[in-house]
């Protein structure tokens, strides 16, 4: 008995649900099923890649921001592991995905009572924390758990950090990143639930539009970028301008339509 199925429909095991979340493991068991189908093999692992906008035409019901949050839970369980280093061009953020699939064995069999094939006793497995009230959680307490996850990740500072150092490389600008004021504006786009690659992309784009600019460029900055009213149209111009720089995509086989019918999930 496998924790994974290879089938279109999008099934998912009680055990799984009950080990990591439902939600976590209906975007987990959608995973499997691309990379089964359309994984793509580097450094002599099966990748998947797909941006954010184009996650959530498989999950309609799901904002950008919550598959976020799906995805960087199952990163801190250890379940999927993603980067950006296979894309062509340094600007593109967009992440690859694979799964560890040892580690959704681990969940799978410490919670279902069975006998792991490789380990034996599922007793003998690391179980997952219990959460009180987990099939009631609250999307409030969710973002709290996510906050909690981003300063365990990036060990409270480091966040900033890399975003101030990585505007510093980008338009030779000199901010200290030890400075609160400098900090604030970005530590609170993270906590709205931006990612630090967004906060990448949004820097990218701007140095772009402004530098060399003598009226814009002096507006490279942590206070200006990051200010939650500028913030979000910055970012929305970032995602327009990667979509208009994109490639058209190359054609792609899929498996979830054809003499069953068209599927929900894309």
């Amino acid at each position: 008995m496998k924790p994974l199925v290879n089938d279109a429909p999008l099934l998912i095991y009680p055990q799984l649900a009950m080990a990591i979340g439902l939600e976590e493991a209906v975007l987990l068991q959608q995973l499997h099923f691309r990379l089964h189908y359309q994984g793509v093999t580097r450094d002599g692992e099966v990748w998947y890649c797909q941006s954010y906008e184009r996650w959530q035409k498989q999950f309609p019901f799901w904002g950008i921001q919550k598959i976020k949050k799906k995805f960087l839970r199952l990163e801190k369980l250890g379940l999927t592991i993603s980067n950006s280093r296979f894309n062509h061009y340094l600007g593109d953020r967009t992440k690859w995905y694979r799964i560890d699939y040892k580690m959704v064995d681990t969940y799978f069999f410490a919670h279902s009572g069975q006998n792991h094939p490789s380990i034996g006793m599922a007793e003998t497995m690391p179980v997952l924390q219990e959460e009180p009230s987990q099939q009631v959680r609250t999307e409030r307490s969710y973002l709290r758990e996510v906050k909690d996850i981003e300063k365990n990740i990036t060990n409270k500072t480091d966040a900033t950090y890399m975003v101030i150092d990585y505007l510093n490389e980008k338009a030779s600008t000199n901010f200290n990143k030890k400075l609160k004021a400098n900090q604030r504006h970005i530590a609170s786009r993270l906590n709205d639930g931006f990612t630090i690659e967004d906060c990448f992309m949004v820097i990218d784009e701007q140095v772009r539009s402004w530098m060399g600019d003598l009226l814009m460029q002096k507006y490279l900055r942590p206070s200006t970028l990051f200010k939650e009213e500028n913030f979000e149209s910055y970012y929305n111009n970032a995602i327009a301008r990667k979509r208009y720089d994109m490639p058209p995509p190359p054609f792609e086989l899929d498996f979830s339509e054809g003499e069953t019918g068209s599927s929900e999930w894309d």
